[in-house]
C-alpha cells in the first residue's frame, strides 16, 4: 500500500499544477470527465458517479488486480494510481460541491472481493498547501480490502453501489486506525503488545472506539496499563477531532475487551485539553 500512496500523491501534486487552477469541470457532467479523462489519458474504462457529496470511480480488472496473497501487484496499483489521480484532479477543479473521493476496483476472476481507497478533499487540498506532511497525509488516507457478495449478484455494474461518506464515519475509520498505530508503536512496533481489535463508529452523537490487546510480554502492572491504552485512545480522538475542528458530537468512548473496562469524555473535555468531564 506505500508503493500506492507515493505515487497518488505524488502525481496528483504534479497533475494539479501543470493542469493549472484555470481548468474547471462543470458540475452537470462532472462524472463524465472522469470517465473521459481516465479513456483518453491512461486508455482505462472506468465508471464513474456522483453520490451526495462524494465522487466514486468503479474500476473492474479482468485479471491481475490481486496477487497469490490477494494483495493488488505493482501493475495494478500503477493503473489504479492513475484512475485516481484523474479522479482527484477533477475533483480539485469542479463547482461541484464534493467533499469526498473513492475509488473501488475489483477483479473479474476473483468474485466478490473489493479493494478500495477514500479521501477527504480537503486532506488532499491541505497536502498540496504544505499544511500537512506527507506522512499525516498517508494516514487520512481510507484503504479498504473487503467481499462485498453484492457483486455476486449484481448484473449491471454500471449500478455499482456508491456510498456518500460521511465525514464522521471517515474520522471514526481514522482515528481507530491511529489508535491500532499509536498502541503498537507505544508497545515497540507490537513486540510486547499485539492489536487484535481497534474499531470505530458513530451514532447519535456518539464516538465509540473498542479496543482489544493481547499481552506478550509483562511490561507494566495492569491498572497502569490499562489506564495508559484508554487515555491514549482519548488523546488519539482528540487530537484528530481537533486537526479536523470537528464539533458535532457529544461524547466519545473507549472501550478495552481484554479487561471491559471504559473511560469517556465529553466533547469540550476532550477538545478543551482538560480531563474534566472524564469518567473511568
Amino acid at each position: 500500500m506505500v508503493r500506492f500512496k507515493k505515487v497518488v500523491i505524488y502525481l496528483v501534486l504534479f497533475s494539479f499544477f501543470i493542469s493549472g487552477c484555470g481548468q474547471s469541470y462543470p458540475k452537470e457532467k462532472v462524472a463524465q470527465y472522469v470517465v473521459d479523462l481516465c479513456k483518453k489519458e491512461y486508455g482505462i474504462n472506468v465508471i464513474a458517479k456522483v453520490q451526495g457529496k462524494t465522487l466514486g470511480v468503479f474500476y473492474e480488472f479482468k485479471e491481475g488486480l490481486f496477487d497469490e496473497t490477494l494483495l493488488p501487484t505493482t501493475q495494478a496499483l500503477e493503473k489504479i494510481s492513475d484512475a485516481f489521480m484523474v479522479l482527484s484532479r477533477v475533483a480539485l477543479s469542479t463547482d461541484a460541491d464534493i467533499k469526498f473521493i473513492k475509488l473501488i476496483a475489483i477483479d473479474e476472476s476473483k468474485p466478490g472481493l473489493k479493494w478500495s481507497v477514500a479521501r477527504y478533499l480537503d486532506d488532499t487540498r491541505k497536502f498540496l498547501a504544505s499544511f500537512i506532511s506527507k506522512e499525516e497525509s498517508d494516514l487520512r488516507t481510507e484503504i479498504d480490502y473487503t467481499f462485498d457478495p453484492e457483486l455476486l449478484t449484481r448484473e449491471d455494474l454500471r449500478d455499482f453501489s456508491l456510498e456518500d461518506i460521511k465525514l464522521e464515519d471517515f474520522l471514526a475509520k481514522q482515528i481507530a486506525k491511529k489508535i491500532r498505530l499509536g498502541i503498537m508503536q507505544a508497545a515497540s512496533s507490537g513486540e510486547f503488545i499485539d492489536v487484535k481489535i481497534s474499531e470505530g463508529s458513530f451514532d447519535r452523537g456518539r464516538f465509540a472506539f473498542v479496543i482489544e490487546t493481547e499481552l506478550k510480554k509483562k511490561i507494566l502492572k495492569g491498572k497502569v496499563l490499562d489506564k495508559y491504552l484508554l487515555n491514549l485512545g482519548l488523546t488519539v480522538a482528540g487530537s484528530v477531532l481537533k486537526a479536523y475542528d470537528f464539533r458535532d458530537f457529544n461524547a466519545v468512548t473507549v472501550v478495552d475487551r481484554r479487561n471491559s473496562k471504559m473511560v469517556a469524555a465529553k466533547r469540550d473535555a476532550l477538545l478543551g485539553l482538560t480531563d474534566k468531564n472524564i469518567k473511568k
